[in-house]
């Protein structure tokens, strides 16, 4: 960590110093236009799901343009998390999952939540989720990263961020003009992906936008790159390719009425980080799919006060084709199943009963249809059939499956004031209560000091609660495996010194305090940093342990050791984010240089042992340089670097022989390039290179080290080319 300090500070200082260079604007597909009036008041609507300018804004928001989305080269949601302050990203990580996202020291993907156009397209309950392709960033015309508690107008799950995908609207289009888009990616090792977007404008004012994308990863060949962790030579590994298909459908029927669906699926190797004696590795697969459905009515009841009702229906499924061949499962081929459904009305208001006020209200209520991640099965669930019919027994027993279906319902109300003090004041304040049949009361408050001393300076103090309610796969999740034999009672046993997951009916949320200060300084148009320095505390923290009495949760059945989750922990975290920007303009090309950096540290409690923070690195620099030059043929060149580099990664397990210790990862540091060739308004070609020096290196993995490697093997370099027709 020493010998890596000088790295983090000189990318600081370069930033500094490069602010001294002055920009001049005038670029028409981006922000690069616009004085520093016009970019203080542009409008974003995630925080307080209405339109208010980005420095009124109650939280920390980042914006992202369709424009730097292009040039970066970025493609799915998982790209942009690569490059966010204070996010440490794992990727094949984790046995039967397919990377986890740490968000200032919030361990999982279940820890924010993911909107396209304020519609909630993340899993519905907090179930844990892949995010790759099955998130895709083509139909951005903006993203709105909100990093912190937005639990006030949320609820459950928005705990350490909102990433809102802004969808482009029709106010572009003639009456029956339409525009599209064609993209086709190859690659090497059969890398492949494309989209097609379609928006159409009719003479009677509806307008519709879609817009469909494949994937399909390059091959998977970790055994190839990293013998040294493969090391069972006679051993096939044969890791499945990631596959994604998402498509979306709005319709604008007139400013009061619109609905839309979208829906995603991913398939991924069940295999990740597994070691060579634990699995067979034979295309083993995790299916996921996530479905919402949503109808919107907007209408103006007086000129001050706006009502929007929305109401949606998710769907999420852990699909029946996911299995598993392991030592877990006997080496026999066994399959997965759960699904979530919701329901919800959501009620918002806005009023505004005087020029220096802004209340906004509303209720939501959430019905839950649960059938949990259950046991091992012998074959595929069923899928028409209920829970009570599907005949499946635990391997090597006469005992039938129960199948846990749970129904649960959230009633909330929201209150908020944004409170317009005088020309350089403004107080935002909030709170949320909410009753779930499950787990019961939670309420969570909010508060937010805006202080704008001049043009180029704001300061904003936040304050905020927020709650993770406990995910299904936790609270009711059981699996294990029996010997065969019974007792003298006729109790089947299960495996010794294997514990078998029980549920836990009685978990409670986890909720999360933190206070953020946030400074944003613009030293001209086109210059700027912000530094927020935060600290929060999480209190409840869900970990599995064993159990100190086994839990005989089956009929029929004696279970030897048990574990399950239970709320043991509580995680301390603190540090700063920063993040600049530098955009230049000259006579043929533009500049734009980012920087986004962070430093994290804490603890983390768990029975009375305070031990260091899991999967995180202490420091982190992302940072990238985008060039765009236009030649006499009227042709745009464009050039992007990326580079990303953290401080070693700790690793989730201690080291053996101590309580309170997680040893390091080697450091490492990746470059990706990507490239662009604009040959008209309406033809261009890519060429992107993934990890261009082809650096080994490791994240850090999830999983016990009894079965999984202590660290994940990350793949090497990928190049594949990009061709797009705009029509």
């Amino acid at each position: 960590m020493i010998k890596a300090a000088p790295l983090y500070y000189a990318a600081i200082t370069s930033t500094f110093l490069s602010f001294t260079l002055q920009a001049s604007p005038d670029n028409p597909n981006d922000f690069l236009n616009l004085n520093l009036e016009d970019l203080l008041n542009i409008n974003v609507i995630t925080a307080s799901k209405y339109e208010e300018k980005f420095v009124d804004s109650s939280s920390n928001i980042e914006i992202f343009t369709a424009k730097q989305i292009n040039d970066r080269g970025y493609k799915s949601i998982e790209d942009l998390l690569r490059n966010l302050a204070g996010v440490d990203l794992h990727e094949y990580s984790t046995v039967g999952e397919y990377n986890v996202t740490v968000m200032r020291g919030a361990t999982n993907n279940n820890k924010f939540i993911i909107l396209k156009d304020g519609i909630r397209i993340s899993t519905p309950a907090g179930e844990t989720n892949a995010i790759s392709q099955n998130y895709p960033l083509y139909m951005a015309k903006r993203v709105e990263v909100l990093t912190g508690s937005a639990a006030v107008t949320y609820g459950a799950d928005a705990f350490s961020a909102v990433i809102n995908i802004i969808t482009h609207d029709n106010n572009n289009l003639l009456a029956n003009e339409d525009k599209g888009q064609i993209s086709v990616s190859l690659g090497e090792d059969h890398y492949f992906n494309s989209h097609l977007q379609y928006s159409h404008l009719f003479g009677n004012g509806i307008y519709v936008n879609l817009g469909v994308q494949g994937h399909y990863s390059q091959e998977l060949e970790f055994d190839k790159q990293y013998p040294e962790l493969y090391t069972d030579t006679n051993k096939q590994y044969d890791f499945k390719n990631t596959e994604e298909f998402q498509f979306f459908a709005d319709a604008k029927i007139n400013e009061h009425f619109a609905l839309g669906a979208f829906h995603s699926k991913i398939t991924y190797s069940s295999d990740f980080v597994a070691k060579p004696f634990f699995s067979s590795f034979d295309q083993a697969i995790t299916e996921e799919s996530n479905t919402s459905i949503y109808t919107k009515f907007d209408y103006e009841i007086s000129d001050n006060l706006h009502s929007n009702t929305l109401f949606t229906y998710q769907h999420f499924s852990l699909g029946n084709s996911t299995n598993f061949n392991n030592l877990f499962t006997g080496y026999e081929r066994r399959y997965k199943y759960g699904r979530t459904a919701r329901y919800s009305l959501n009620q918002d208001f806005t009023y505004q009963p005087s020029s220096e006020h802004l209340l906004s209200a509303g209720f939501v209520y959430d019905y839950f249809d649960v059938i949990p991640r259950g046991p091992d099965l012998p074959s595929p669930y069923d899928v028409e059939k209920k829970p009570n019919e599907q005949n499946f027994f635990y391997p090597n027993t006469e005992l039938e499956i129960s199948f846990f279906q749970q129904r649960d319902e959230n009633v909330g109300v929201y209150l908020q004031d944004n409170w317009r003090i005088d020309e350089k004041w403004r107080q935002v304040t909030g709170v949320r209560y909410d009753h779930h049949t499950l787990f019961g009361d939670t309420i969570n408050p909010r508060s937010t000091t805006i202080y704008k001393a001049n043009q180029y300076n704001v300061f904003k103090l936040i304050y905020a609660h927020s709650f993770l309610a406990p995910p299904s796969n936790q609270a009711f999740n059981s699996f294990g495996t029996f010997t065969g034999e019974q007792n003298a009672q006729g109790q089947w046993l299960s495996t010794p010194h294997v514990p078998f997951r029980v549920p836990n009916e009685n978990l409670k949320p986890e909720t999360l305090q933190s206070i953020e200060f946030n400074y944003q300084h613009w030293f001209n148009d086109h210059s700027n940093i912000k530094i927020a320095p935060f600290y929060s505390e999480i209190d409840d923290v869900i970990s599995m342990t064993a159990d100190e009495l086994a839990q005989q949760k089956i009929a029929g059945a004696l279970l030897a050791e048990t574990n399950s989750f239970k709320n043991i922990g509580q995680l301390t975290t603190y540090g700063v984010d920063i993040t600049a920007n530098l955009s230049m303009e000259f006579s043929k090309a533009s500049v734009e240089y980012w920087l986004a950096t962070s430093y994290l540290n804490g603890d983390l409690t768990e029975q009375y042992e305070v031990t260091d923070l899991p999967m995180i690195s202490h420091f982190k620099v992302k940072t990238g340089l985008t060039v765009n030059y236009q030649d006499d043929g009227q042709r745009i060149y464009v050039i992007s670097p990326i580079l990303r580099w953290a401080s070693g990664p700790h690793r989730n397990n201690l080291d053996f022989g101590s309580s309170d210790t997680r040893s390091e990862l080697p450091s490492y540091y990746v470059i990706d390039l990507h490239g662009e060739v604009k040959f008209s308004a309406s033809m261009s070609a890519k060429l992107t290179i993934n990890n261009l020096l082809d650096n080994k290196h490791f994240h850090a993995s999830v999983d016990n080290p009894t079965y999984a490697f202590d660290k994940a093997p990350q793949l090497g370099r990928l190049i594949f080319a990009t061709l797009t027709y705009n029509f």
